[in-house]
């Protein structure tokens, strides 16, 4: 499936790193494998043998810079350590044979396109706290990712098309006050539940197209619905709204939303109304659920 989104731009991204990457001068790293900018052992450039299979990354390194394992097809494995604050853009591009890898604890930004097409095999994969920014096409067809994806309340924006074509994803939980880009999730056909939990305003174009998605959780702060961004493959069978219907009801939804169309509208209420009605609260394992009442 091709993936929606500005290939102009992806190509000439690429294009422009590869060659910032080839001016940069480096030096040997330890026992002479890794490549480092100059004068500075904290950021690695490259590596000296491409046809290394297992990286154990040195405590101390902050920065793993742009193209620096472009396109390894013989790396497997990666062990990073929790000095890392940033992964530059296409810094692990194309190595699909990547499959274990470990993110450290203090990581802020991931770069653009940096797994592009990984065979990161991670099931249930939290993001730290601490992280900032996922830039555009970051995860894109790393389709190892599965299970349930959880970001951190500190993150502050994912851009565009960062996780699409993830086919493994199940579930999507986003505390915080994140902003979501276009196509984001786009054809990651296995997100059943989504929940936006944090202050989100709008949900952009081709956020959620082509995923299959059941269930979702919408925060009140939210204003606007984009045209077609849930368009295709959804069958949204429950909305559980966090605010009351008259906040519902001032919600701009777009055309071509049709995924969500017959979805029932739930209503926040920590504790369970007595009057019977569209009502939901978080269960005992932090589950959306509707309140139930008997006739």
């Amino acid at each position: 499936m091709e993936i929606s989104g500005d290939n102009r731009m992806k190509k000439l991204l690429i294009g422009t790193l590869l060659l910032s990457t080839a001016i940069v001068l480096t030096g040997c790293g330890k026992e002479k494998v890794f490549k480092y900018a100059e004068g500075d052992k904290s950021k690695i450039v490259g590596v000296l043998d491409p046809t290394i299979t297992n990286v154990v990354i040195p405590n101390g390194v902050k920065e793993i810079g742009a193209a620096a394992f472009y396109e390894l097809e013989n790396l497997e494995s990666v062990e990073m350590p929790n000095s890392v604050t940033t992964i530059g853009d296409m810094a692990f591009y194309h190595c699909y044979n990547l499959k274990t890898i470990n993110f450290s604890s203090s990581l802020k930004t991931v770069g653009a396109m940096a797994f592009c097409c990984c065979g990161i095999e991670i099931e249930n994969l939290t993001f730290n706290e601490g992280l900032e920014l996922i830039r555009e096409y970051a995860f894109e067809y790393c389709q190892g990712i599965t299970g349930t994806l959880t970001f951190p309340s500190t993150l502050k924006e994912i851009t565009y098309g960062a996780f699409s074509g993830c086919d493994g994803i199940r579930f999507v939980r986003i505390p915080g006050d994140t902003i979501i880009g276009y196509d984001t999730f786009f054809a990651c056909n296995g997100i059943a539940h989504a929940y936006l939990e944090g202050n989100i305003k709008n949900i952009r174009k081709g956020t959620f197209v082509s995923n299959r998605l059941k269930t979702i959780v919408l925060p009140n702060t939210l204003e606007k619905i984009e045209a077609k961004a849930f368009e295709y493959g959804n069958n949204v069978q429950s909305i559980f709204f966090k605010g009351t219907k008259e906040e519902w009801d001032n919600v701009v939804i777009g055309d071509d939303n049709a995924g969500i169309a017959s979805a029932t509208i739930y209503y926040y209420a920590e504790t369970k109304p007595e009057e019977a009605g569209n009502y939901w609260h978080y269960d005992a394992t932090n589950l959306a659920e509707a309140w139930t009442y008997h006739s």
